[in-house]
């Protein structure tokens, strides 16, 4: 038996074939597979509650005894669109021997917050001691959905604001319902902007101007006029009236931008009626009563102060002065708007103020009438 051995041995070894290499050659090794765990952001929404990505799933795959070409990949996931979330993907690379390898990892979509679309820096001048009035459009937000989200903003558009600067934040959520109609939060997220309010400049100084005029004829003269000038008239005789002619002559020490005018029967005076040869008075044109509505004011926390509400109603063009006080009378918030008619809706910002009892004052005033209403404002529950 030994001699039979050696002698298979030594004609295998001479015929140049090494000795068991057949079962060598059929070895094989199997492939392998590597994928680690991928993250990334929604780029669309996906139904009515939902977002998605499309995420391309390509493991690293190699075998030592075949060319990568004959390697067949498959995975559990039906396609590359993943949802919001976390998702567990497994992997299985198998050679033409049918040796395999398999990896498992996680894909995780992520939805991002709302883009914003608002206004960048905001300066104004101050129109009164409690600072100036800011506006800007609304704050408007969209997620990668191509959905509105709600905006809402810890200052108003609108509103007084005080002098320097104010940071308004604005915040939005990225909100879907679930079948049953219950609110999702996918994301929020925010914006901010300033609002600088530039002190009042200093007002220019200057005199007072005005101007008399007198006229004489028939014994009747009318004049009209402000400090810083006077005027003076006659004729021979010494008297204002007498004789058919008149003079004006400026009085010493008037001052500049005043003016003074004589002339013959019936001339009118720079800020009074005319006055006929007769001596009578024709009547002015009458002003029609102006009609004031206040609606209740009411105030509510917001931000770092109070937001007072309320609206004016005016039946003629008027000017509309504002002021919030403590009850002490100690002004907090003031301001004036010009030309307003009917229904004016008006809010004003009043900083620190969330302790005090506040009062409106409002005074409206055209050509010539006055209206001032003071009530007590309503405190609201906070927002």
């Amino acid at each position: 038996m030994r001699v039979l051995l050696v002698t298979v041995a030594a004609l295998t070894a001479a015929a140049g074939f090494p000795l068991f290499a057949s079962a060598q050659s059929r070895a094989d090794q199997p492939p392998t597979i590597s994928q680690g765990d991928i993250s990334t952001s929604a780029t669309a929404g996906f139904g009515a509650s939902t977002f998605s990505a499309d995420v391309p799933i390509d493991p690293a795959v190699s075998d030592p005894d075949d060319a990568s070409n004959t390697l067949a990949l498959s995975c559990n996931n039906s396609s590359n669109t993943f949802l919001a979330g976390s998702t567990r993907v497994k992997c299985r690379v198998t050679d033409p021997a049918g040796a395999f390898a398999e990896v498992t990892f996680t894909v995780t979509v992520t939805v991002p917050g709302p883009s914003f679309n608002g206004p960048g820096p905001i300066t104004v001048a101050a129109t009164g001691p409690a600072g100036g009035v800011a506006t800007w459009a609304d704050v408007t937000a969209t997620d990668v959905g191509g959905q509105s989200d709600a905006v809402t903003c810890d200052h108003q558009s609108g509103i007084v604001y005080p002098i320097g600067t104010t940071t308004v934040t604005c915040s939005a959520s990225v909100i879907r319902h679930d079948s049953v109609g219950n609110p999702i939060n996918w994301a929020s997220g925010q914006t901010q902007f300033s609002v600088t309010v530039t002190p009042q400049a200093p007002a220019a100084s200057g005199s007072s101007g005005g101007s008399s005029s007198s006229s004489g004829s028939g014994g009747s003269s009318s004049s009209s006029g402000s400090s810083g000038s006077s005027g003076s008239s006659g004729s021979s005789g010494g008297s204002n009236g007498s004789g058919g002619g008149s003079s004006s002559t400026p009085a010493a020490g008037s001052a500049s931008g005043g003016s003074s005018s004589s002339g013959s029967p019936g001339v009118t005076s720079a800020s009074g009626p005319s006055t006929p040869t007769n001596g009578s008075t024709s009547p002015a044109t009458a002003q029609a009563p102006l009609a004031v509505q206040l609606s209740p004011a009411k105030s509510s926390t917001s931000g770092k102060g109070e937001t007072v509400s309320f609206s004016v109603k005016l039946s003629a063009r008027a000017a509309v002065h504002v002021v919030v006080t403590t009850a002490g009378g100690k002004a907090l918030s003031e301001f004036t708007l010009t030309g307003q008619k009917g229904l004016n809706k008006l809010s004003t910002f009043v900083r620190g103020a969330a302790n005090n009892k506040l009062r409106l004052k409002v005074t409206v005033l055209v050509k010539g009438q006055k209206h001032t209403i003071v009530e007590r404002i309503r405190k609201v529950a906070r927002h």
